[in-house]
């Protein structure tokens, strides 16, 4: 189900957890209580962001 989503030219997504988050608070009114990201996702500010912001997060590495 996909219930965000945004066009972006950047090479990776590590500066696009925050737009993604903020389209599915648009789209619901609020924030997902979980989430699952793969690790083109994975920077400092984007787990310090997660942590913040109360979101019970799931990391699932691509082999």
């Amino acid at each position: 189900m996909i219930i965000g989503q945004h066009v972006s030219q950047n090479a990776n997504d590590k500066k696009e957890l925050e737009p993604a988050l903020e389209a599915i608070k648009e789209t619901t009114g609020q924030l997902p209580e979980k989430l699952s990201m793969d690790n083109g996702y994975l920077s400092g500010d984007n787990l310090d962001m997660v942590q913040s912001s109360g979101i019970d997060m799931a990391n699932k590495s691509r082999c």
